[in-house]
């Protein structure tokens, strides 16, 4: 007994109110050769809802439904699935009735009290149904398959045209258009082809029975200018032999020919430049043996390039080569580079640097390399002259930089000293106590400059321990200030509350801070009410120092640069303060910022990551 074949599945939307008429329906449709999977609906939410959930193969819609009609049904299905079928099923609808919902869209009707014929009529519109759905995606892929062909023809680069067989112009694309100067297919219609770019010898040639005619034409444009075009024409004849039209391409052709010209002249320009040029230039084979040489390298060479042609380059230079073999050639070729090396030679009289490039086929197979040598005898020895003078500009570096560090200790100490002298006499013995041991101290800053000065390096060098700022402020305010005292500068000093533990360098700080305090009193010079605030603080998690002075200020532009070594705007200033004070503060995982305004002061802000704050300035490694 042989197995029947698997019925096909029938996916049903039912719109119906009542249970009983739905399982009548689905009891007619399953004695159709399909098995049902139907879903029953009854309000518009429902109906939405299904239809969104997935595709089904036909809608049967009752026409009156408590909050529903077979009208919105149809309505619905038309707005969300268009190409379902829809079949209305009822018993309680007129002949007018139904005309109504066949104009409206419904595929069928189908009277409950005949619902036999249900299957049938389900069957017949699923058929048809599948045609209409057939000849949809097949006029959407023909106006796709234009769309993408007019599309085509709109970018190209090259004109496109049909003509008809008296010589007008059917269709062409833009580029065509505006090559001729024409606004539209219609303004170059009137014009006859053959009489305007077209010649007519061409046009015979291809009306020939499959005749294609190519030239290259000079041809004109509306405005009567003329340029070269290379035209491609090709014959189409209908069933009876008659012709039907012409397909053709303009491609304008000035550029190539210009191109070619251009090549021509190129090409005469560099055999003159060939022998002109004072590069030596060698053109060989794979294997090195000289197809050609320029007269520079010949008469270096004190020969004929005649009869140097054939022989290997090292021969002729008479001396070994760097490694340049046709193994290096090839890995060069891979990486599209050259091959660059220095070569003194006494055959050539002189050092060289010389970039070899492999000369490659149309197929990308080295037939050969070519040498080019510069002359950099000469450079060679201005590179050796300006390596000296940058090791004496070096030296001159450090001892400026040893010389400001140690005049800003000298002058504190001329400037305690001056105080002592005249006023000894005043001074008790604990005040003159306090000033030997200031003098004393910067004494000791000098020694130990004096001590880096054996290895430049030290200069900024850094021991770490831990420092309480604020303190370290009060005990060394005399040191600190006693310059810009000594110039009449009012100088002040605030110390806020709270801890302020850090990790630096005693001696470090100080000199960061004598180089700010001696910058602010010279910008301070001849002010009356001249003003030096020194503060310290903590923000967040950072102690920070700030030297504020109401002097004459920093010009916007000079701003960028205050930090960078050698930078001054003083005549007699080294530029090396700033500079020193950033690279200690970064030596010292802190870091120096400057704010000013032209004519109102300047704030250097020293901000120093707090031991037991995690301040938010990152770490630096090391600083060079």
């Amino acid at each position: 007994m042989t197995k029947s074949a698997p019925r096909s599945r029938l996916r049903v939307l039912l719109v119906e109110d009542s249970a009983d008429d739905a399982l009548i329906v689905l009891r007619a449709l399953e004695k159709g050769e399909s098995e049902i999977d139907a879903i029953r609906v009854a309000s518009r939410e429902e109906l939405a809802t299904a239809l969104a959930d997935g595709p089904v193969d036909v809608v049967l819609t009752d026409v009156v439904l408590p909050s529903f009609s077979g009208l919105a049904a149809l309505q619905l299905v038309a707005e969300k699935a268009p190409d379902t079928p829809v079949i209305v099923v009822s018993g309680a609808v007129g002949e007018e009735q139904a005309v109504a919902l066949m104009r409206a869209g419904a595929s069928d009707f189908v009277d409950k009290r005949n619902i036999r014929r249900l299957p049938v009529v389900v069957e017949r519109e699923l058929h048809a149904a599948r045609l209409r759905g057939a000849e949809r995606r097949a006029r959407e892929a023909l106006s796709a398959s234009e769309a993408r062909r007019r599309s085509l023809l709109e970018s190209l680069p090259v004109g496109v045209f049909r003509l008809s067989p008296d010589g007008h112009v059917v269709s062409a694309n833009p580029c065509l258009l505006e090559m001729l100067g024409y606004g539209t297919e219609d303004d170059l219609a009137a014009v006859p082809c053959p009489a305007l770019w077209i010649d007519s010898a061409t046009v015979r040639r291809a009306a020939e029975r499959n005749g294609i005619a190519e030239s290259e034409i000079e041809t004109s444009r509306r405005d009567g200018s003329v340029f070269w075009a290379f035209l491609r024409l090709r014959a189409t004849l209908r069933e009876d032999g008659l012709l039907a039209h012409f397909d053709g391409t303009l491609e304008d052709s000035t550029e190539k020919r210009e191109l070619e010209r251009a090549i021509r002249i190129g090409k005469t320009e560099w055999e003159r430049t060939f022998d002109a040029v004072r590069e030596l230039i060698v053109l060989t084979d794979p294997f090195l043996r000289i197809a050609r040489l320029n007269r520079a390298l010949a008469e270096r060479l004190g020969a004929e390039p005649a009869t140097l042609v054939g022989r290997h380059w090292q021969e002729v230079l008479g001396e070994p080569l760097p490694p340049v073999d046709l193994a290096r050639l090839v890995e060069a070729s891979e990486h599209r580079g050259s091959i660059e090396y220095d070569y003194a030679s006494s055959s050539l009289g002189g050092e060289f640097r010389f970039s070899t490039t492999p000369r490659l086929d149309d197929r990308g197979v080295i037939i050969g390399a070519i040498h080019v040598g510069r002359d950099v005898t000469t450079q060679r020895q201005i590179e050796e002259l300006l390596r000296r003078q940058v090791a004496v500009d070096q030296a001159e570096a450090i001892f400026r930089t040893f010389r400001h560090e140690v005049g800003n200790a000298m002058n504190t100490l001329k400037a305690t000293l001056t105080v002592l002298r005249e006023s000894h006499e005043r001074f008790d013995t604990e005040h003159r106590e306090r000033y030997i041991v200031r003098c004393l101290e910067t004494v000791r800053i000098a020694e130990n400059l004096l001590g880096s000065l054996r290895r430049y390096q030290t200069l900024d060098r850094v021991d770490f321990e831990r420092v309480r700022v604020g303190e370290l402020l009060k005990e060394r305010s005399d040191l600190l200030l006693a310059t810009a005292r000594e110039r009449g500068i009012d100088c002040r000093l605030e110390v806020g509350d709270g801890p302020s533990l850090v990790s630096g360098d005693p001696d470090a700080i100080t000199r960061v801070l004598l180089n700010a305090i001696d910058n602010a009193a010279t910008a301070l010079a001849g002010r009356p009410d001249a003003l030096l605030e020194l503060t310290c603080r903590r923000v967040g998690g950072n102690v920070v120092v700030e030297v504020r002075d109401n002097g004459s200020g920093i010009a916007r532009d000079h701003l960028p640069h205050v930090f960078s070594p050698l930078f001054t705007t003083k005549s007699d200033g080294s530029g090396m303060g700033l500079a020193i004070v950033q690279k200690l503060m970064l030596r010292m995982n802190g870091l120096a910022l400057i704010r000013s305004e032209p004519g109102a002061g300047t704030t250097l802000e020293l901000r120093f990551p707090r031991i037991d704050g995690g301040g938010s300035w990152p770490p630096v490694a090391a600083v060079s």
